[in-house]
Parts: C-alpha cells; structure tokens; sequence
C-alpha cells in the first residue's frame, strides 16, 4: 500500500504459492531438477513464500488481501478476520484460464469466504469478474469476463466474528470424532454377531 507520494506503507507477501509455478514442489529432493522447466530465462517455482498476515490500515477500516488462488484457503481468510480485518480485498491474474469455467470457479470461491466469515469482499480480477461481495456472499457489482469496465460500490465493514470464525473447523473435527465412534461400534456389533453365530453352531 502506497501514500500519494509513493512511498511504500504496508506490503503483503503471498504465502500459499501455486505449485510449480510459484512454489518447486519436494525443491529438497527434486531441486535439480528445476532447469528443466526453465523456459525464456523465466525460473518457476523460484519464488519465497511470505509469513506475515498483514492487516493494511486506513484512516476508517482495516482490510486484508488474498493474491489469487489464495482465496481457495478458508483458514487464510478466517486468521485475517482474527487478526482485525473489516473486508477483505482479492486481487489475481487469471488469464492463463482463459475463456474456460476455471475464471468462474475461481471467482465462486469469494462467496464461501463471504460466507463463513461474514465479511465483504473485492475482487480484482485482471482479465474480469471483478467486483463487490456483501457479507452474505452476494455480488453486488459483477464485470463480464474480458470485458474492460470500472465499478464501484460501497463496501459494509464488519468486526462481529461468525461461529466459523472463532472456532475454524472444530465440527468437522467433531464429525470425524462422531463417524469414527458409529464406525467403531459398527465394526463391534458386526464381530460380536458373527461369534454369537458361530457358538449358536
């Protein structure tokens, strides 16, 4: 984030990276394998990925930003949230997609993330489908795909954690612990009804 003498206030480094292109996949075992894949002196996988979730600070709001398939991360947002983000802002490039579904799933991602953390979302998309969630996951501006356009909306700020929010995954955990509990005592019934046949005989 720059002033408007440019001089550089805040800056966030992706942390989740696109494997093979961003991030080399197993790069300790596999690394010298790397030159292979270098095309036009361009070196993927090369980047580092950055570790601090930064929360951008204006004058009225806080916000926080997911650098494309970032968005796919539902514990990236959630600890943007937790750590003091009113909205949340979404910026990719998406035109190695190109006219595919892949822009369109991409973009459906926003709507959970609105979801779960009932927060406001802007997305900026370079080849389209940009623009503004409300907390409940509804566009309320929307650009056509390849189609250059500006818009603009008020975007609601919001500091109420949702249960999501605050606990993350616990019921997923508690689900397993349920499912392996039925599991388990399936598993029992079905020995002990084979062993009460077997002395039956």
């Amino acid at each position: 984030m720059f002033d408007a003498r440019g001089s550089m206030l805040q800056r966030y480094k992706k942390i989740y990276l696109v494997p093979a292109t961003e991030r080399y996949p197993f790069s300790m075992v596999l690394g010298f394998t790397r030159p292979l894949f270098n095309i036009q002196d361009i070196v993927y996988g090369a980047m580092d990925s950055g570790v601090d979730r930064t929360i951008f600070a204006l004058p009225s709001a806080k916000f926080a930003v997911m650098i494309c398939y970032e968005s796919a991360f539902p514990q990236l947002s959630r600890e943007f949230r937790l750590t003091g983000a009113n909205f949340l802002v979404n910026i990719t490039n998406d035109a190695w997609f190109g006219k595919s579904f892949a822009p369109y799933q991409h973009a459906s991602f926003l709507v959970v993330r609105a979801i779960e953390n009932r927060t406001a979302i802007v997305r900026c998309g370079n080849t389209g489908i940009s623009g503004f969630l409300d907390p409940l996951g509804r566009w309320q501006q929307k650009t056509a795909l390849f189609t250059e356009a500006i818009v603009a909306a008020p975007v609601p700020l919001t500091d109420r954690l949702t249960l999501y929010t605050r606990l993350g995954d616990l019921a997923v955990y508690l689900s397993y612990a349920v499912l392996a509990l039925y599991l388990s005592l399936a598993i029992g019934m079905k020995q002990g009804f084979f062993t009460s046949i077997w002395r039956t005989r």
